[in-house]
């Protein structure tokens, strides 16, 4: 396995309406992560492990939450 393909997650949309029931917007997450824009328009998203940390701190950053990420799954 070269470094390319290990370095890469899948990113559900099932993440992106978990944000949004969150009260999350895609655009303000992405946006506080510094990633594209349009990351979360693709129904197939992969990620770098940098970047889906990113998008997990953002998270956190902008709902105040530590916890958010459990949150989000548990309602899912």
């Amino acid at each position: 396995m070269t470094r390319s393909t290990a370095d890469r997650c899948r990113l559900p949309q099932a993440f992106w309406r978990a944000a949004e029931q969150m009260g999350l917007s895609a655009p303000a997450l992405l946006r506080q992560a510094r990633l594209p824009a349009n990351l979360h328009v693709s129904p197939d998203t992969w990620l770098t492990t940098a970047q889906y940390f990113a998008l997990w701190r953002a998270d956190e950053a902008l709902s105040g939450d530590p916890a958010i990420g459990l949150l989000m799954t548990i309602r899912t």
